[in-house]
């Protein structure tokens, strides 16, 4: 007979807090693996007009898949650029649109991970990053430390999302009854826009974070929150799922001791 294996994930409540367009992918991941998902989109991406600069660069820098996929102009219009990805989503949103990616992180997808790639410690002369507005300025300073002319071209902006009264009330109350184990932090934004919507349950709440880097977490923690942190190495999929299982997995164990 065949043993019959457990989901990883079962038993897990998780609320999901990405911009709905991005969040279809980990949703059904999440699902698969056995946790009950509830979603509260809290911010939006929207794209933001922005004039194309008229000089030509000798790489791109992409600081995420929404900034390929509001970027694509300034792709067409640098054909001649090398370009770089922060980390393998943003690459793979590359390629699919067509381009080849000559520069990714080799450990975590982050600023810090991408400058220390050998081909970033002497960098090109000139470099062009491509975000969303309100970005880190680690990966632009760095650079011009290290000799480039760097310039920066943001493509979209996020903006607060409103959900409808009845579902946010819910949420609220099963947060308030301790039946979210978990809530997805991908970035500061959305940090910010849920303790706008919610910040009374958050903070008195016994709900964890799985947040994607320790500025995500210290953003939430300078909020007030007390819940227990999961860690991820980046926001990416890859590493939010790898992490929750792990600590899930370890929590369950402890639990049967």
């Amino acid at each position: 007979m065949i043993p019959y294996l457990i989901p990883p994930l079962s038993g897990l409540s998780i609320l999901v807090t990405r911009p709905a367009l991005q969040s279809a992918s980990l949703n059904n991941r999440l699902i698969a693996l056995g946790a009950q998902v509830t979603l509260l989109p809290v911010i939006e991406i929207i794209s933001r007009e922005c004039q194309l600069p008229g000089q030509r660069y000798d790489l791109l820098i992409f600081i995420s898949s929404n900034a390929v996929h509001h970027g694509q102009a300034i792709l067409a219009a640098q054909p001649q650029a090398r370009i770089a990805a922060v980390g393998t989503s943003t690459a793979q949103a590359l390629i699919s649109s067509g381009h080849q990616v000559d520069v990714t992180p080799e450990l975590s997808a982050s600023s810090e991970a991408l400058l220390n790639h050998p081909l970033l410690q002497t960098p090109p002369a000139r470099v062009l990053i491509v975000r969303g507005t309100g970005g880190r300025e680690l990966l632009r300073d760095t650079l011009i430390a290290r000799g480039s002319q760097v310039d920066v071209l943001e493509v979209y902006q996020r903006a607060p999302v409103q959900p409808e009264t009845a579902q946010l009330n819910l949420i609220q109350q099963q947060m308030n009854d301790g039946l979210i184990d978990i809530v997805t932090l991908t970035s500061v934004e959305i940090v910010h826009a849920l303790h706008g919507l919610m910040g009374n349950c958050l903070v008195a709440g016994h709900a964890g974070m799985l947040a994607g880097s320790s500025r995500i977490a210290q953003a939430a923690r300078d909020l007030g929150w007390q819940g227990e942190c999961v860690l991820a190495d980046s926001p990416e999929q890859s590493s939010f799922i790898s992490s929750l299982t792990r600590w899930h997995t370890r929590a369950r164990s402890e639990l049967i001791r």
